[in-house]
């Protein structure tokens, strides 16, 4: 859930009064916030949403054809509720939309086409707690990829079952998220057609990632305003943050 308590009494003070928050919704429990200049009044009417929120790339493709995304652009939305809490205009970025419900598929997807276009592997392997496994599992399968995940114990068994629903073969292995990257690790290293997916240190990873900002971006542009000025995130490995 979003900490508005700590947002409200801490980050909103280090902007002006003229503000605005958009929290970017990439999954459940994960909320990314933006700050950018008051809307107030738009052309004399007040904003209660994006105007052309969704203006193209709802609708993804399962190609392997270059240039052909495997995730969607979302709407940017105003919450009523959030904004009258905060006493802030807020704006939802809704990724858990996604086909895997995460951010995860824009970064992951355009790794998975690059280690398949580039370095022509025939099968990935990756190590995830979870999110990360399954946009792996997702765009392997949409890339006609062999796909491995390996999963630390500690994975729930809902997302083992999504990951295993793309075709992809689950290894449960280990305590933490550290001893299911050393095994994945080791078999890419035996299997010279395998390509090491990482749930989140590689530059196309993040280039992939930063779609979800241009969106924002773009959206704020065609309402002629600002550009949100600063970031707030939570960070897990860092993927999304360098993004």
């Amino acid at each position: 859930a979003l900490p508005l308590s700590l947002i409200s009494r801490r980050s909103a003070l280090r902007c002006n009064s003229k503000t605005v928050m958009v929290g970017v919704c990439v999954y459940g429990g994960f909320v990314l916030s933006l700050f950018a200049p008051r809307f107030g009044r738009h052309n004399n009417r007040r904003i209660q949403t994006v105007p052309g929120m969704i203006r193209r790339g709802m609708a993804f493709s399962t190609s392997s054809s270059p240039g052909s995304a495997l995730y969607i652009r979302t709407p940017l939305i105003h919450s009523l509720p959030l904004s009258r809490r905060i006493g802030k205009d807020v704006y939802l970025k809704l990724d858990c939309l996604q086909p895997t419900g995460s951010f995860k598929d824009r970064g992951l997807s355009e790794y998975v086409r690059f280690v398949k276009e580039k370095q022509n592997a025939k099968r990935i392997i990756s190590s995830s707690g979870g999110n990360a496994g399954h946009a792996a599992a997702w765009a392997g399968n949409s890339l006609g990829l062999n796909v491995t995940v390996v999963v630390p114990k500690s994975a729930p068994k809902f997302m083992v079952d999504k990951i295993k629903s793309h075709g992809a073969e689950v290894i449960v292995h280990g305590d933490v998220w550290k001893d299911a990257d050393n095994l994945v690790q080791e078999m890419v290293a035996k299997d010279p057609e395998a390509a090491y997916i990482s749930p989140y240190d590689h530059p196309v990873i993040w280039e992939g990632h930063k779609s979800m900002i241009e969106e924002v971006y773009e959206d704020f542009k065609t309402m002629g305003e600002a550009t949100p000025s600063a970031v707030v995130c939570c960070v897990g490995g860092g993927g999304m943050l360098c993004g």
